[in-house]
């Protein structure tokens, strides 16, 4: 019974909770249904309980059981909990057997690029960027890598597109007018002039505007 209603429970994100309660009675003293167990694990992924999701897609008994899909949300939840090296190796193996795939490579690039390994990630970017042009977290991403190798000239496309979509990121803002000051291009100072009004605090950003 409690098996069943946690099945029902998991068809609608409003009742995930609920399931959870249900399939985790039912492995209390079922614990050996595997069936049961990989169903709560892709529970907790759904919820983006990351960490319990791991957990339980890492047990031995359900690891003969996943799915593409399933192996997915554990890299994703791997990441998400910080298992940089497993989520990297998962995803990786991921990509080798299912190329092609965007949300493993963009997770894969941003593994990459938060060890600042940016030769791996921004070749791993430009692809993304050149699939989906209209994302600006891209964009974002594909440009700091860029300027990160030194490539600042080509680093300014990316990040304007950025700002443009994000024109509230200070962050984003900010990355746009160092590419800017870099290349010696007059519009650095504006762009520094538009970041203070989103920082007005800043002293370093007021000091690079002063040295500009």
């Amino acid at each position: 019974m409690r098996r069943r209603a946690g099945r029902i429970g998991a068809r609608e994100p409003r009742t995930w909770a609920h399931a959870e309660e249900r399939y985790r009675a039912y492995l209390a003293v079922r614990p050996d249904d595997a069936e049961a167990r990989l169903a709560l694990a892709r529970l907790l992924a759904w919820q983006a309980k990351s960490a319990a999701a791991c957990e339980t897609f890492s047990d031995r008994r359900v690891a003969p059981l996943m799915t593409l899909d399933d192996r997915r949300s554990y890299a994703f939840a791997l990441a998400a909990t910080g298992r940089t090296r497993e989520a990297e190796a998962l995803t990786r193996q991921l990509l080798a057997s299912y190329p092609g795939d965007h949300d493993l490579e963009a997770q894969l690039a941003g593994l990459y690029a938060a060890r600042r390994d940016w030769h791996a990630a921004v070749p791993l970017y430009r692809s993304l960027v050149q699939r989906r042009p209209d994302d600006p977290r891209l964009q974002l991403a594909y440009g700091h890598g860029l300027a990160a190798l030194g490539n600042t000239s080509a680093a300014v496309e990316p990040l304007g597109n950025a700002v443009r979509a994000l024109p509230a990121d200070a962050d984003a803002g900010l990355a746009y007018a160092r590419a800017l000051r870099a290349v010696g291009d007059a519009a650095a100072v504006r762009e520094f002039e538009r970041v203070l009004t989103l920082r007005p605090a800043n002293a370093a950003v007021r000091r690079e505007l002063g040295d500009l």
